[in-house]
Formats: C-alpha cells, structure tokens, sequence
C-alpha cells in the first residue's frame, strides 16, 4: 500500500483510507491536548473543557492552544498527509492554484461579506425561536462561554494568535478536507459513471449537474462535523457557497480566503466591539437593523453574478486522478510526468 500512490485504489478504498488518516491523526492530536498541553501551561484537563470569562488568562491561553492542536490534527495535518499519500502532484491534486481572474479575490470577498449579516441574523433568530432541547441549550451555552473567554485576549500577541486559530487554520484545514479531497472524492463518483454510461453509448452529463451532488453531500458533511444546531441551516449553505466559489474559481486559495475572510472579520468585529455594549449586541447577530441583511443579500447576489459571468471553472473531468496520464494496471506506481 505504501510503495505506490493510493490514487490506483477504488474511491471506495480511498475515502476509508482517508477517515483511517483522520481518525488515527486526531486520537494522536488528542492524546497531545490531554496529557503534554496541561503539563506545558500548568493547568488541569477541567480547566480546558470548561472555559469561561472568568478563566485565568494562562488557562484561556491553554484553552486556545489546545483547540489549535485539536483542529490541526483533525484537518490540515491529516488533509496533506493523505494528498501527498494519494497524488504524486499535491497542488494539482488540492487545488491550490491561483484563480483564472484577479478579480476573484474582490468577487469572493463581497459574497462573503454580503452573507455574514444574512447567517448572524439568521443564526441569532434560530437562537431566539427555535428550541432543540436541554442539551443543545448546554452545549449552545458550553461554546459562547469559551468564544468569549478566548475573546477577552486582546494584546497584539493575543489577537494575532485569535486570528490564527480561529479564523486562519479553520480556513487552511476544513478547505483542505471538505472541499480539497472530499468533495473531489465524491465528483470522482459521478465522473466514474459518467464515463461508464459514456462508454455504454449513453449520454454524456452536463459538468454543473455533476457537481450538485458532490457539493450538497460535502456541504451536509461540513455541517454536521460543526455540530451546531442552531447555525446547522447556515453553515450548509456556507458550505455549498465555499464548494460553489472553488468550482467556479478553480482554485482552493480562493475558498480558503472565503473561509478566512468569513471567520477573521468576525473575530476582530467582536474583538473591536468588546468595549461597547450596543456595538457588541450588532456585532453577535442580536440587534441587527433590518437594511443590514437585505444590504447583504443584494451584495451577495451581485458579487455571485459577476463571479458566474467571469468563471473560470474547474476542468469536467477535474477529479479524474490520472488526468493527461496513463492509468497503471499493476506494479508499483511510475514517477509523474508532469512533476510541477
């Protein structure tokens, strides 16, 4: 298995070998979290599951390097590892390649900021009407006790580290994992029985129709991992917006900046607002005027226009890991052609 590239396995094989990654990397993640960051910080387990504004700060700072490591080992680590492991052209395999436009970078920016005021009223109505049970009041509570005790860091050293962790690696991880290598494993589904039903004298299926699926079931896997039912609704079509922006751009940079954008602007909106009440309530959703959302959506909706007039999208058969190659029938996997 590991004296060839894991791209001549079926999908099937490939997406086991790709939970095995994750799995085995985040219990070791976990087992760093457990046992060296307390010891490192000098602070107790408890101290870390049960963050609050009235945490010390060593004990945030714990807290914050604690979810660092969890995340990594959960997405970035784990994501590279098993691209490296599958493809022998890393970048060409994840996608981590310039837009076809410079334009995509303002066009992303303006679809994500025009949505952020849509999902914080939404999330923030969802919060305020809908009800799910006991324990997802706890765990609704459990997660806004440790975002405000990561948020009441605000040195420069502090804010810097927020930014990384709250906003940077969740970007470069999650990008990489959902819509890196799996929403690429899923389209390879459609693109096996496109071909298939092509070579049976069917016909051929439209690009655009055969990214519906992959993208609604990554979405759908990108939303549950958050577990968050009350942003559940928000962070699927977050989800379908990222996998959306990557196909129409070609490129996973410019859903990675999405991502960024989304998570650090919030970050440094409530880092900023901390100091007024008022400002503090519109920057969590809860008091946004009216106009804000309908301003987003329209925002949103231009910026998502001009992005599908100016696509350059990805290649139909993108996901197809043997591309301008000749697949191997057996033996050890031939060094790549194209080694860029």
């Amino acid at each position: 298995m590991f004296n060839r590239y894991w791209r001549i396995f079926p999908w099937g094989m490939q997406l086991l070998m790709f939970l095995l990654t994750i799995f085995t990397l985040y219990s070791f993640g976990s087992l760093v979290v457990l046992t060296l960051v307390p010891k490192v910080f000098g602070v107790s387990v408890k101290d870390l599951l049960e963050l609050s504004t009235t945490s010390l700060p060593q004990q945030i700072r714990a807290g914050l390097t604690a979810q660092s490591i969890s995340h990594a080992f959960s997405f970035a680590i784990p994501g590279f590892i098993f691209a490296g492991f599958t493809h022998p052209r890393l970048r060409e395999y994840l996608g981590l390649r310039a837009p076809g436009h410079a334009l995509h970078w303002l066009l992303v920016t303006g679809i994500v900021l025009g949505l952020m005021p849509v999902f914080l009223w939404g999330e923030a109505w969802s919060l305020q009407h809908l009800h799910f049970g006991d324990w997802a009041q706890q765990m609704q509570a459990q997660n806004d006790n440790t975002i405000a005790a990561f948020l009441k860091l605000h040195s420069a050293a502090d804010l810097s580290f927020l930014l990384f962790a709250l906003a940077f690696l969740p970007a470069l991880g999650e990008e990489v994992v959902f819509r890196g290598i799996l929403l690429r494993l899923l389209h390879r589904i459609g693109l096996r029985r496109s071909q298939a039903s092509m070579a049976a004298g069917g016909r051929r299926t439209e690009p655009q129709m055969m990214m519906a699926s992959p993208i609604l079931f990554s979405a759908l896997a990108f939303a549950l991992i958050h577990f968050n039912p009350h942003g559940f609704v928000f962070i699927f079509i977050a989800g379908c917006v990222l996998a959306f922006i990557y196909y129409l751009t070609g490129s996973l940079l410019c859903s990675m900046w999405a991502h960024l954008i989304y998570n650090g602007t919030q970050v440094l909106v409530i880092v900023l607002a901390s100091g007024n009440a008022s400002a503090k309530q519109v920057a969590d959703g809860g008091n946004l005027p009216f106009w804000y959302p309908l301003a987003g959506l329209a925002l949103f909706a231009a910026c998502f226009y001009f992005l599908v007039k100016k696509q350059t999208p990805l290649p139909a058969d993108w996901s197809d890991d043997f591309r301008g190659e000749t697949p191997p029938t057996s033996g050890p996997q031939q060094p790549p052609r194209d080694a860029s």
